[in-house]
């Protein structure tokens, strides 16, 4: 399901149980959406025997309810869960919300990140959208085949490679000598620093990257 009304959870329930029933073996999804669509972590959680896919909007991660939900999706086998936004606003700040949302994956535990959307499409209109209109929320342009980047996907790529970086840093981060201690340290607090201490400074990421950067310069290193 794609945002389920919380109205409809006995039909979902259903629908969930018939499709577990039918692919016991598949990884069945579910987007939960704002609170305004009527589901809660208690109700989610009412799902979990048939779904074992979450992509959970990222407006519930200050939320504490949906944080203890996190964990336990963490520690059950075989669940799994991500975040997306969805703004459709051309007006989003490129570093708060582009860029930090890979980051915000990272604090969270998430496996997966989503945003919405990467292209816009005639949504069953005739013709397709392209260039010469504004985005409906769209991160790239579409022209003819193509896909044209912005700056906004530039930005959610930062964010990415950011990610990319600290991953390499953490496969290194192994052993007992100081550099892999420290890493180590870095890697626990930098996820928080940026998402949740200091999300108004634009300069922070960067500056995690570029020590992300160091130590794997350090750890790599002839011994």
């Amino acid at each position: 399901f794609d945002e389920p009304n919380g109205k409809n959870i006995d039909r979902d329930l259903e629908v969930s149980r018939i499709a577990r029933e039918t692919l016991p073996g598949a990884k069945l999804s579910i987007t939960w959406a704002a609170a305004n669509f009527g589901h809660t972590p208690e109700s989610i959680r009412r799902f979990l025997p048939y779904i074992n896919d979450h992509c959970i909007w990222a407006g519930h991660l200050s939320n504490p309810a949906y944080r203890e939900l996190a964990r336990e999706l963490r520690s059950t086998p075989g669940q799994h869960y991500g975040i997306y936004s969805c703004s459709t606003s051309l007006r989003e700040d490129l570093y708060r919300y582009y860029r930090l949302h890979a980051w915000r994956t990272l604090e969270f535990g998430a496996e997966t990140v989503g945003l919405y959307i990467f292209c816009d499409a005639p949504h069953g209109t005739a013709g397709a959208t392209n260039w010469k209109g504004p985005a409906s929320g769209g991160i790239t342009y579409r022209s003819g085949d193509e896909s044209i980047p912005t700056i906004r996907s530039e930005a959610f790529r930062q964010g990415m490679t950011d990610l990319a970086y600290l991953e390499a840093l953490r496969q290194l981060a192994v052993g007992d000598s100081a550099d892999a201690v420290a890493a180590r340290a870095f890697l626990a607090a930098a996820p928080g620093e940026v998402v949740v201490e200091k999300p108004y400074d634009p300069t922070l990421a960067e500056q995690m990257r570029e020590q992300a950067v160091a130590f794997i310069l350090k750890l790599q290193a002839p011994k």
